[in-house]
């Protein structure tokens, strides 16, 4: 897929989504990345993979005053947004193709908006404990879901726990989510916070 196509792909996913679930895009190495919708506000960008690794990158400027209670997200943001998603689209790309690396073990990545916002990352946030718990529970329950009384139908595509998340960069909202988080032991790496509060 050329740079352009994956470029175009990664912009189409965080416009604001009409529909619940958009078509499957492919990647090099027969990776695929999925564009859904997980409401009407809020886009997703998934890349399958053995371990997922979560993200929140702030794809859009922060709401503007009057569309805070909303939760509605500003102007996309070029460089800093679309560029950190499409880094982190590159650099699972190269770690997967690298045989070496991480033998028989593939990096996937849910990446979501947080649009540079504490409540709009605290609902991301919220998102991927909810996944985690999910795929916690399909694990027990052996990955079936009822259909009618006595039919059972295997998952169409099962959602894996999230391994960690990476961000997001400001250090206020980086300490609210890692709150959040650490209440299920998932890891968070805030990549560009610099609170001495988030400091061991």
């Amino acid at each position: 897929m050329t740079s352009c196509n994956k470029m175009i792909g990664v912009l189409l996913v965080f416009f604001p989504a009409l529909l619940l679930e958009m078509d499957v895009l492919p990647r090099s190495g027969g990776r695929k990345v999925l564009l859904s919708a997980a409401s009407s506000q809020r886009s997703v960008a998934r890349m399958d993979g053995d371990v997922i690794i979560g993200a929140l990158f702030s794809v859009h400027h922060q709401p503007p005053a009057e569309k805070v209670p909303e939760r509605k997200c500003g102007e996309i943001r070029e460089q800093y947004g679309i560029q950190r998603v499409e880094a982190m689209f590159h650099t699972l790309d190269k770690i997967n193709a690298d045989p070496v690396l991480l033998p028989n073990i593939t990096l996937g990545s849910e990446i979501r908006d947080s649009c540079w916002h504490s409540s709009v990352a605290l609902e991301q946030s919220i998102e991927f404990i909810r996944d985690s718990l999910i795929s916690i529970r399909d694990d027990r329950d052996g990955g079936t879901r009822c259909i009618s009384d006595s039919q059972t139908q295997p998952q169409s595509r099962v959602k894996k726990p999230i391994a960690g998340v990476i961000g997001p960069g400001s250090s206020s909202v980086a300490i609210q989510v890692q709150n959040l988080l650490q209440l299920f032991d998932i890891p968070q790496i805030a990549y560009s916070a610099t609170s001495i509060d988030l400091s061991d």
